[in-house]
């Protein structure tokens, strides 16, 4: 009996290797495999590193962790995140007007931003208890004003 020769042995496995090179052996097929594997795993990777739905968001990173209008420190709370267009009443105008100076880090949701491709139900802030207090007697002060009229 004659042993086949080596072209003849190639010719089938070189078939299926052809859109890669014309003259690929049968030796090599575990090498292109463990290769394509090494692709794949590494997209898959790169999509789970930037392209997944995070439902959180950290905007404390970068940030100081002191009140610069009390000085204190502040402490991470999670906080829901609005999307959309908030309307403006008087109230909310004055509020805003008033936290810029009086409590800034007192916020009870995050305004969020789907043009920059956020896609998060909560974001991690900086909230200063003494802010909170503020925003309380701010608000007080707004009730007997509005109830002494």
């Amino acid at each position: 009996m004659m042993a086949n020769p080596a072209s003849s042995v190639d010719a089938p496995i070189a078939r299926l290797f052809a859109f890669v090179s014309q003259w690929r052996r049968a030796t090599d097929q575990r090498r292109y495999c463990v290769i394509k594997n090494s692709q794949i795993l590494l997209l898959l990777l790169l999509f789970a590193a930037n392209g997944c739905d995070r439902t959180t968001e950290d905007q404390t990173k970068g940030a100081s962790a002191v009140c610069e209008v009390h000085h204190s420190r502040m402490v991470k709370t999670k906080v829901p995140v609005v999307y959309g267009l908030i309307p403006l009443t008087d109230h909310s105008r004055a509020r805003q007007a008033a936290s810029t100076n009086t409590f800034p880090h007192a916020q009870e949701f995050v305004v969020g931003a789907r043009f920059r491709g956020s896609t998060a139900k909560e974001s991690v802030i900086y909230v200063c208890p003494d802010c909170q207090k503020a925003l309380q007697q701010w608000e007080a002060s707004r009730e007997v004003q509005k109830s002494g009229r």
